[in-house]
């Protein structure tokens, strides 16, 4: 059986495969970034017997529902938005974003360094980021 992870933002698909396989070692997983281009490139969703979104991946499942293939997602830490004035779950402040995506622009790693500090992540120091600053700002 396939599972399919639709990572958090800025977190590496090592850490979300190293995770999901020690929760379900029998099982085959497959991590993909959170962004609406990854999703659209999702064609074949029979393929996989459970669908997982984390945070930034299960926003990403509760806004493409209309076209989402009939699998019952698992949504792990799920939000609307991430600025806390839209009052939609996110708590953090659009200020705060501005200043992140303007950080991840000029210094990727320390950014997303400082985020998952931050965030009470348990992640190993970044010596790269774990995909593209282009994908990391959609």
């Amino acid at each position: 059986m396939k599972c399919l992870w639709i990572n958090g933002w800025g977190i590496p698909p090592q850490t979300t495969a190293e995770l999901a396989q020690g929760i379900c070692p029998d099982l085959e997983h497959v991590i993909i970034t959170p962004t609406q281009s990854e999703w659209d490139k999702i064609t074949n969703w029979s393929a996989f017997e459970h669908v997982i979104g984390y945070s930034l991946g299960a926003s990403l499942i509760l806004r493409n529902a209309s076209n989402y293939q009939g699998k019952t997602p698992l949504l792990i830490a799920p939000f609307i938005a991430y600025p806390s004035e839209a009052n939609q779950g996110g708590n953090v402040r659009l200020t705060q974003l501005k200043v992140l995506r303007r950080w991840v622009r000029n210094d990727p790693i320390a950014a997303l360094t400082d985020f998952h500090q931050r965030a009470q992540l348990n992640i190993p120091s970044l010596t790269q980021i774990p995909y593209s600053v282009e994908l990391l700002l959609e």
